[in-house]
């Protein structure tokens, strides 16, 4: 049997073309579910898988360039001028941030950055970092092609580089908001989460965090990076 979108090989028991993602029941013809709305679904995961490949490099890129760990690659953090400590002199990490038409709220400990179309966000310490950006689209037709997402992500040029063999994809909340969280995939160096969160009802965010010693996330700092993100609003 064929794929009817690459016209690869694919086998009788198989869900997705493992070649390009296309969902094997979608052959068929499927009552009340127009053709160019699937078309349209299979390009929204194509974009945001794009996006999440993208933010992993700039994630590992921000690492590896120990230089500018603190500076959101190459981006000094944003800072509020009016929250000066009188007492040390020291200035204080903003209590928001804008990007993209968002306004976050960034926790004292955390610090956050925007360079060009993505927000750098850097834990305690700089222990973990995440980025963040933007695609439209909507989130609930993520979710109902999570296996489709996977294997989008393995057939995605440069993806020898990671490692997803034990990957898991699954959806969780964090400070009340959904996110669809592929979390495991692993490089050399680097253990890394790709994620997706409802931004709103036409746009979704991609996200990619990870830590700076190359160890595996914790919850804690999992919950850190989610809920600033679960903050944001129009």
């Amino acid at each position: 049997m064929k794929c009817s979108n690459c016209g690869s090989e694919i086998g009788e028991e198989d869900k997705f073309c493992t070649k390009c993602g296309q969902a094997i029941t979608s052959q068929n013809s499927t009552p009340g579910v127009p053709k160019n709305n699937k078309k349209n679904n299979i390009g929204l995961v194509i974009g945001v898988v794009i996006l999440a490949v993208i933010a992993l490099i700039a994630v590992v890129t921000v690492l590896d360039t120990k230089e500018n760990e603190s500076e959101g690659n190459g981006q000094e953090p944003i800072i509020n001028e009016n929250t000066n400590d009188e007492k040390s002199g020291e200035v204080e990490t903003p209590t928001t941030v804008e990007f993209n038409g968002y306004t976050f709220a960034v926790p004292s400990n955390v610090t956050a950055s925007v360079s060009d179309d993505k927000l750098f966000v850097y834990g305690p310490g700089s222990k973990w970092v995440g980025v963040v950006m933007t695609q439209t689209g909507s989130y609930n037709t993520l979710v109902s092609m999570k296996d489709q997402i996977k294997v989008a992500l393995a057939a995605q040029e440069g993806a020898d580089k990671y490692e997803m063999s034990n990957a898991v994809t699954e959806e969780k909340e964090y400070a009340g908001k959904p996110f669809l969280i592929t979390r495991g995939i692993k490089t050399e160096n680097y253990d890394l989460d790709i994620s997706y969160g409802k931004a709103d009802e036409e746009n979704v965010y991609v996200i990619s965090i990870t830590k700076s010693d190359g160890t595996e996330l914790t919850e804690t700092e999992r919950t850190e990076m989610y809920t600033l993100v679960a903050s944001g609003q129009k």
